[in-house]
């Protein structure tokens, strides 16, 4: 242990620098490891990327940050390791030390690393899985070849695709604050008290696991007069008031904040109004949520402004329902469970506009009930293509033995939403999916594609996407609201409305209500 870290010690005066001495990398007892992110304003600004590997902080100065976007290749040069204690340290470090300036925690969490570390160091190649508070899902550090024996190792570090990559996001851009004390890089520098982080990067409390149907934790509230009062009329009067505290007939409370704010400044729809609208849609929404995990995106200054996806919520109320749900790569993480309106408007609370649900309910997450075909046209393609699409997908399933039901996205595009009569596993929904696509491509050879990067499709063409049925995949449920400059939703359709003229930016969040009361 002592010689790993020599090069740390002969770096620092560890009488003026508040960094941990070296004797504090003691063998830890846990089999867990941890990871950290440090932001480091230092000669230039960059962020500290760590790794516990054999007793130690393997370390990586990564110049612009990790990134979740898979297409994204960050280069990481490899410095001296560093004791698990740094994991804790956040602060100055004195002007004329080694790496003088400010550093932030940014991130912290557990990792797994695939196969032996140590070894995988060696040789060049770290494949892990990050559980922080910010970053999470499969990566990879790969060492980059290098004609200069004394020059630092380069590395590249790259999101691999899973469900918590985010494509062309800047997660560095959006997250300013430190994980453990919610002061930016100014206040630490300067002092600054510590004050409580932000809701979203606390640990989570333990959940219980969900069962189907199970009701939601609830608050023992004393009986609310505004419980008396239709949720509709609270809502209206909340808004006029900025915020407060909604309550549900069943004693539930829901704190609700920024009600006034314009969500949708083209279309001119508020926050308030977007919650006043799920609560009229929830008799025919809610039952398509219910049991289901559920994923969003958040806009919490509105469509025009910065968001960023969330799987994982964190600070839940009392009321709002939550399960642990094994993922993809095997691990067990909390997950909003949809069915109830509590939880459905706290989604919106947090930014949130659409709804997005597993294609599978707690109790059988193993057996999907559904698949989706998504039709995505080129940008500026005339709907009508589109329409000729979903008509051949029909047929296509016809043949397969497959009723499908056809939405509208809520954007530019159409899902046909493909129900399953009996078990099937992820395995067989996913080659299901991918058999109907490949069978509609060769039946609409050049108004179709099945290329994945929008960059590379030919023109005029609409792309079959059957990518969206692995386990953990979502697209937006009927009656969504879309993150659309119009406030668009994603309604339901009968066959024989999908025909040559059908224009999805006609439904907005009134026409939709309309479509729905005159059923």
């Amino acid at each position: 242990m002592a010689t790993k870290l020599v090069e740390y010690r002969r770096k620092r005066d560890f009488t003026r620098t508040p960094e941990p001495g070296p004797d504090s990398a003691a063998p830890r007892a846990s089999t867990r490891h941890c990871f950290v992110v440090q932001k480091h304003d230092a000669s230039h600004l960059h962020y500290d990327f760590r790794l516990e590997i054999d007793g130690v902080m393997k370390s990586w100065a990564v110049p612009k940050g990790p990134s979740l976007d898979p297409g994204v290749k960050r280069l990481a040069v490899e410095v001296e390791d560093h004791p698990i204690a740094y994991n804790q340290f956040e602060g100055t470090i004195p002007e004329g030390q080694y790496g003088g300036g400010t550093v932030m925690l940014w991130d912290r969490g557990e990792v797994v690393m695939a196969g032996d570390p140590g070894e995988g160091h060696r040789a060049g190649k770290l494949e892990f899985v990050l559980h922080g508070e910010r970053l999470r899902g499969a990566f990879t550090l790969r060492r980059m070849h290098s004609d200069k024996a004394s020059a630092k190792p380069r590395w590249l570090l790259v999101k691999r695709p899973d469900e918590h990559a985010r494509l062309d996001s800047d997660v560095t851009a959006e997250e300013t604050r430190s994980v453990t004390t919610g002061r930016a890089m100014t206040e630490i520098g300067a002092g600054a008290k510590k004050h409580a982080p932000p809701r979203l990067v606390k640990s989570p409390p333990k959940v219980a696991k969900a069962t189907p149907r199970a009701q939601p934790r609830r608050t023992k509230a004393a009986p609310s007069k505004a419980a008396d009062r239709p949720l509709i009329e609270q809502l209206e009067g909340l808004e006029r008031d900025g915020g407060g505290e909604l309550s549900f007939d069943d004693g539930v409370t829901l704190t609700v904040t920024h009600l006034d704010r314009v969500i949708f400044p083209a279309a001119g729809v508020t926050k308030g109004a977007l919650m006043r609208y799920y609560a009229r849609v929830a008799p025919v929404l809610l039952p398509l949520l219910a049991d289901r995990p559920l994923a969003f995106k958040r806009y919490p200054r509105g469509v025009d402004g910065p968001s960023f996806y969330q799987q994982e919520p964190s600070n839940w109320p009392d009321g709002v329902r939550t399960a642990k749900v094994r993922l993809e790569d095997g691990t067990t993480r909390p997950r909003l469970v949809g069915g109830d309106l509590p939880t459905l408007l706290y989604t919106l609370q947090l930014g949130a506009i659409s709804t997005h649900p597993w294609h599978a309910r707690i109790g059988s997450l193993a057996t999907p009930d559904s698949m989706v075909i998504d039709l995505d046209p080129e940008e500026g393609l005339s709907y009508d293509r589109v329409v000729e699409v979903a008509q051949v997908v029909r047929s296509v399933l016809g043949d397969e033995g497959f009723e499908g039901q056809a939405k509208t996205s809520g954007a530019s595009g159409l899902h046909v939403i493909v129900p399953f009569e009996r078990r099937v596993t992820w395995k067989t929904a996913a080659a299901t999916a991918e058999r109907v696509a490949r069978a509609v491509a060769a039946a609409a050879p050049g108004l179709t594609t099945l290329v994945r990067s929008p960059a590379k499709r030919p023109p005029g063409t609409v792309y079959v996407d059957f990518l969206q049925n692995a386990r953990g995949k979502t697209v937006a449920s009927a009656w969504s609201v879309r993150a659309t400059p119009g406030a668009t939703v994603s309604v339901p359709l009968s066959w024989s409305e999908v025909k040559p003229g059908l224009d999805p930016r006609a439904f907005t969040l009134d026409a939709a209500l309309a479509r729905l009361e005159g059923r």
